[in-house]
C-alpha cells in the first residue's frame, strides 16, 4: 500500500489538535485521507464504516477515554487488524505507556508530535496493518483449508467406517460360507469312506469268495480230470487267473478301505500300505511311528491313512524319489506328521495351484479336523509336507 494513499483516521476531543494534525498531514502526505472525531464513540463508528490503514488517538478524553476505545477496537474482530497510535500531551510517564500497549496500542507518542516522526509512524503502522491482514487472510486460508480437510478427513472416516463395516459382513459371510463348505466336504468324506468300505466288504466277501469257491471247485475238477493235453493245460491257466483274479480284488479292497485300519489299528494298516508300495515301486520308505492308537479318533486315522496314501501316489507319479521318511508321533496333545522325499521337488506356490487336486485334498482333510498342513519344496530339492492335527 502506498503511504500517499493511506486513509487515517483521528480521534481526539480538542478541534486545535485536529486542525494541528490535518495541517501535517497535508504537509507530509498530500493524497492521504484523513477522518475526524471528537470522541470515542464517533471514532468507533466511523472506524467500523471506513476501515482506516491507522489510527490516531488522544487518551483524555470525555465520556469513553482512550484506553476504553482501544479495548473496545481490540476486540471488534473487524476492527483488531488496525494499528492504534497514541497522542498525548498530558500522560507521558512510565504507567500511562504501559496501560496503553497493554490496551492494545502499537505505538506511544507525544504531543505535539515531531512531523517526521508522526509521519515515520504512521508509514510503518500501515505496513503493519498490511502484514497483519495478510497474516489474518492466511490465517482464514489455512482454517478454511483445515476446515475443509477436517470435513473430507471425517467423511474418509465414515466411508473406511462403512467400508470396514461391509467387510466386517463380507467376511463373516465368507467364513459361514467356509464353515458350511468344510462342514459338508468332511461329510461328503465321510459318506466316501462308508461308500468304500461297503464295496471292501462285498467285494471280500462276494466276488472273493465266489472266485475262492471257483478256484476250490476248478482244483477238484483238475484232481479228478483224467482228460490230458490241451484240457489239462487250459485247467491250469484257469486256476492262474482265478488266483491273479483273487489277488486283484484283495488289493483293491485294500486300496478302497484296509481291513488293518478297522481291525488293527492306523500304524499297521500304514506298515501294509508301505509295504505293499516298496514292493510294487522299489523304493526305500521308511515309517516311524510313536503314538497310541486308543488316543486316535476314526476321523483322525481315516485322514492320516489318506493323506500318507495320497503322498505315496505323488511320491510314485512325480517325483522320481530313492527314499521316503514318514514319522508320526503323538505327544498326548497333537499328532505331529511328517512326509520327507528327495525326489525332484516342486515350483514354489505348486499346492496353491487349483489342478494340485491331491495335494488340495490332503489340506482339506487336516484342517477339517481343526489342523494345520504345511508343504515345503523346491525344484532339485525334494518335499517335505509337515501336519498337524489336534487329538
Amino acid at each position: 500500500m502506498e503511504a500517499t494513499r493511506l486513509k487515517i483516521l483521528v480521534i481526539d476531543d480538542q478541534p486545535d489538535n485536529l486542525t494541528a494534525i490535518k495541517a501535517v498531514m497535508q504537509d507530509a502526505l498530500p493524497k492521504c485521507t484523513l477522518l475526524t472525531a471528537l470522541n470515542g464513540p464517533q471514532g468507533l463508528e466511523l472506524a467500523g464504516n471506513e476501515d482506516p490503514d491507522v489510527i490516531l488517538l488522544d487518551i483524555v478524553m470525555p465520556g469513553m477515554d482512550g484506553y476504553e476505545v482501544c479495548r473496545r477496537m481490540k476486540a471488534d474482530k473487524r476492527l483488531r487488524a488496525i494499528p492504534i497510535v497514541f497522542l498525548t500531551a498530558l500522560r507521558t510517564d512510565r504507567e500511562s505507556r504501559i496501560k496503553a500497549l497493554e490496551a492494545g496500542a502499537e505505538a506511544f507518542l507525544s504531543k505535539p508530535p515531531d512531523e517526521q516522526e508522526l509521519v515515520a509512524e504512521i508509514r510503518a503502522m500501515a505496513k503493519i496493518k498490511v502484514a497483519a491482514l495478510i497474516q489474518r487472510d492466511e490465517k482464514e486460508r489455512l482454517a478454511a483449508m483445515v476446515e475443509e480437510r477436517t470435513k473430507a478427513l471425517r467423511q474418509s472416516q465414515i466411508s473406511m467406517l462403512n467400508l470396514m463395516e461391509d467387510l466386517k459382513t463380507e467376511n463373516e459371510a465368507r467364513n459361514r460360507s467356509e464353515s458350511r463348505y468344510r462342514q459338508l466336504a468332511q461329510r461328503l468324506e465321510t459318506v466316501r469312506e462308508e461308500e468304500r468300505k461297503r464295496l471292501s466288504r462285498e467285494l471280500h466277501d462276494d466276488i472273493g469268495q465266489i472266485l475262492t469257491a471257483l478256484k476250490i471247485d476248478l482244483v477238484m475238477i483238475m484232481d479228478e480230470c483224467t482228460c490230458k493235453g490241451g484240457v489239462k493245460c487250459k485247467m491250469g491257466d484257469m486256476q492262474h487267473l482265478l488266483s491273479e483274479g483273487i489277488q486283484s480284488i484283495h488289493s483293491l479292497c485294500r486300496r478302497l478301505r484296509p481291513g488293518a485300519l478297522d481291525d488293527l489299528g492306523l500304524e499297521e494298516a500304514l506298515a501294509g500300505l508301505v509295504e505293499d508300495w516298496k514292493q510294487r515301486n522299489q523304493v526305500e520308505c521308511i515309517l516311524c511311528a510313536d503314538m497310541d492308537d486308543a488316543e486316535l479318533s476314526e476321523d483322525i486315522k481315516t485322514a492320516v491313512f489318506r493323506v500318507v496314501q495320497e503322498a505315496l501316489t505323488n511320491v510314485s507319479r512325480y517325483a522320481h524319489a530313492s527314499r521316503i521318511e514318514i514319522n508320526l508321533v503323538a505327544d498326548g496333545q497333537n499328532l505331529n506328521i511328517s512326509f520327507v522325499d528327495n525326489g525332484c521337488g516342486m515350483e514354489t506356490g505348486a499346492e496353491n495351484k487349483p489342478a494340485s487336486f491331491g495335494l488340495l485334498g490332503m489340506r482339506e482333510r487336516i484342517e477339517a479336523l481343526g489342523g494345520n498342513l504345511c508343504i515345503k519344496s523346491a525344484p532339485g530339492a525334494g518335499t517335505r509336507i509337515e501336519g498337524t492335527i489336534p487329538l
